[in-house]
């Protein structure tokens, strides 16, 4: 059962952005060559090595979730379901991927774990080597290094050419993504959204199709990251991104690399009302290995068009008009983007020119588009949220917010039932994400009301948002530089709000 399982499982691991730096005497684990990073350290119990739930979890491909009433942990893969409970020894497998379906009757093979998770200093730890063997992959135990090495089945599907195709089995998808519904190949449209894939060789490249939107100045523009070097410059002059052809193409991605294993990166410039990326395949000189999996930290980005670098790009001929399009805007030079290279965290990026509060949950709907995959490009398939689940959400929406009191004639408290629905529907979605609501000291209007559902929430017990008034004045689309300074003013905020350092 399981056996069949290890060939369709979604199989995650990692090559970190920067390689990890351990202290002489910790417990390290490596999957597929390469380091998980824990926030906190993994433990010895009884001679076995138990890690901290998620990162395990997410590297090897599961979405995992805690019901607390009953402390149990549930890891759910494509079509299996693994549960755990705290001081129980006995971990069930399920050909199920869905938890609230299972019950006495359902069926599941039983596994003895040496050790049984734990709690220990308020942290939840599993036993690796139940978990890794579990999924079929060879366990040992590195003496001299005190390394837990953990070694998984690959199996990628090759197209009729030799390539490899792009599905959530091959790489690492980065942001929201979707299966088109004619062609069946997975898009990125969002700012900052794209793929991550490992391969052994010295080249590579990749197939995939540029999809434009009828509008002006809509072309694609990309960025490629190799071996985690994700350096940029705010000077247009060092302007690194890669203008896409319109339609299908095979572009290089990396070349005359010294022979051995390399990490790839690819993120889009452009926010998803402007393009979308198909991708097709990956083509290498040797072969694409195991995907790397996500970083410990996540970060979603809830903005407008500031969030969503809306003409960032600092050439002597932007003026700000709202028809300059993309070759003026990259995402990657967006504070959003500065916030999760500094805290080396995934961001998800639901951002769009326009976007606001009060439009996006000013509705009767059950649905809004905060719950679509692409709903500024058209697309209305409904997304998954616990493929993402932020530690912090930064919502920054303010000053189109202020437009609908100050152009629209909004009332202040009209804006009361749209705040309290977002916080509401934030914390459905993610239950565990600190929320960061980012503000200006000159808006006092929505600084009031911000605060008043803040507070009315803390009555009925959440404690999880935070309004912070940014001091940093502009009075056009912020320049990458200016985001740069925003997100650097965001820095000290983010460390004492999430205990990073």
């Amino acid at each position: 059962m399981r056996k069949l399982l290890a060939i369709i499982l979604t199989l995650a691991m990692l090559i970190p952005f920067s390689i990890p730096v351990f202290a002489e005497d910790e417990i390290k684990v490596s999957v597929d060559g390469a380091y998980l990073k824990f926030d906190v350290p993994p433990a010895i119990i009884n001679g076995r090595t138990l890690v901290p739930i998620r990162a395990i979890f997410e590297s090897m491909g599961m979405k995992v979730k805690w019901i607390s009433e009953t402390q149990t942990i549930c890891g759910t893969g494509s079509d299996f379901m693994v549960i755990m409970q705290i001081n129980n020894s006995e971990a069930k497998f399920y050909l199920e991927a869905d938890y609230s379906s299972i019950n006495e009757s359902t069926p599941y093979e039983s596994i003895k774990c040496d050790v049984p998770p734990s709690i220990i200093g308020g942290r939840t730890l599993v036993p690796v080597r139940a978990l890794a063997e579990m999924l079929e992959s060879k366990v040992t135990w590195d003496a001299s290094s005190k390394t837990v090495i953990v070694e998984r089945p690959f199996n990628p599907t090759l197209t009729s050419d030799g390539g490899y195709v792009i599905n959530e089995q091959s790489v690492r998808f980065i942001g929201r993504y979707y299966i088109g519904k004619t062609d069946q190949l997975y898009y990125s449209s969002f700012t900052a959204s794209g793929i991550e894939f490992r391969f052994n060789g010295t080249e590579a490249e990749v197939e995939l199709t540029s999809n434009h939107r009828d509008v002006k100045k809509s072309d694609t523009y990309i960025h490629v990251f190799v071996d985690g070097n994700e350096t940029l410059s705010t000077d247009y002059k060092d302007d690194s991104r890669i203008l896409l052809a319109e339609g299908k193409s095979k572009i290089t991605v990396a070349k005359a690399l010294t022979s051995g294993e390399h990490t790839v990166k690819i993120l889009k410039s452009n926010e998803d009302r402007y393009n979308q990326i198909g991708w097709g395949a990956v083509y290498t000189d040797g072969k694409l290995i195991s995907r790397p999996a996500p970083r410990v930290r996540k970060i979603q980005i809830f903005g407008d068009s500031v969030a969503s670098a809306c003409n960032n790009v600092n050439y002597s001929d932007n003026n700000d008009a709202a028809t300059l399009g993309t070759p003026y805007q990259d995402g990657l030079l967006s504070y959003g983007s500065f916030i999760g290279r500094h805290f080396n965290a995934d961001v998800e990026f639901f951002c769009c020119s326009g976007l606001s509060c009060y439009g996006v949950f000013n509705t009767a709907s059950a649905n809004t588009s905060y719950d679509y995959v692409g709903p500024f490009s058209g697309n209305s398939s409904i997304w998954d949220h616990t493929k993402f689940e932020p530690d912090l959400i930064i919502q920054n929406t303010w000053v189109n917010d202020n437009n609908q009191i100050s152009v629209y004639n909004h009332k202040p408290e009209e804006l009361y039932p749209t705040y309290l629905r977002m916080f509401k529907d934030l914390r459905k979605d993610h239950p565990q994400a600190k929320i960061l609501i980012i503000s200006s000291t000159n808006t006092t209007d929505i600084n009031n009301i911000i605060q008043s559902v803040i507070d009315d929430l803390k009555k009925e017990g959440e404690n999880g948002i935070t309004l912070f008034k940014t001091s940093i004045p502009f009075t056009r689309h912020p320049l990458s530089d200016k985001h740069q300074q925003m997100a650097e003013e965001l820095y000290p905020v983010i460390e004492n709000l999430m205990g990073w350092q």
